[in-house]
């Protein structure tokens, strides 16, 4: 059996995580797909036809909602339920694969740790926000950090819905170090066209992976 999780994150949300150790087989049930999308769906890669079938298996199983009538994409690729207040978001990486569903609007990013990171952390990372990684405490690892801030901004970037963001210059976070605390309260506004839009921040070290959660 996969691994999962199953838990309250930021108030009037679920997560759902799961660990992908089935055969593609396991999820094709026609229960999960509307029949005029299955054709699309044979044309993608096999990797991502099973995140597609995975991510409707766990909003039906898990979250009750069912993935034909309920779920829909706009023209941005964001997924949106038709169930009235409810949002949901969909994040994976390797083998795991997380879900999201809350009573506002919300973004969800999962991200495995790679040490590739640091050779990109300065198409996504600010002057700013190096300098904040260096107040973390030693104990915690360097790629894990980059890895939490990107994950942070793709969560962002999730939630803001929208394109053409520029993850260094319009996706900004701050870490505020409470006394006594180890663990810093992390913050992410989205500067765009005049506006600034600031989310909620819910984050997660895991062995494997960060996970992050953020909402309006």
């Amino acid at each position: 059996m996969p691994l999962i999780q199953q838990y309250s994150a930021l108030p009037d949300s679920q997560i759902v995580i799961w660990r992908i150790e089935e055969e593609l087989s396991y999820f094709d049930k026609d229960d999960l797909i509307a029949p005029e999308l299955r054709s699309e769906l044979a044309t993608l890669h096999p990797i991502k036809q099973r995140d597609y079938l995975v991510s409707r298996f766990l909003y039906k199983e898990c979250l009750g909602i069912d993935p034909v009538k309920n779920l829909r994409k706009d023209s941005y690729g964001k997924t949106w339920t038709n169930i009235p207040n409810l949002f949901v978001s969909i994040s994976h990486t390797k083998q795991w694969i997380a879900i999201a569903q809350a009573h506002r609007n919300v973004g969800l990013d999962i991200q495995s740790y790679e040490n590739k990171i640091e050779q990109i952390a300065f198409k996504f990372m600010s002057d700013e926000e190096m300098e904040q990684l260096e107040l973390w405490n030693i104990s915690f690892d360097r790629i894990k950090l980059l890895c939490l801030y990107w994950s942070l901004k793709e969560a962002a970037y999730k939630c803001y819905g929208k394109k053409e963001l520029i993850f260094k210059r319009d996706i900004k976070v701050t870490c505020l170090f409470e006394l006594g605390s180890q663990r810093p309260v992390l913050s992410v506004v989205v500067n765009k066209l005049d506006q600034n839009f600031k989310y909620q921040v819910y984050y997660e070290l895991q062995e494997n992976f960060a996970l992050v959660l953020v909402s309006e």
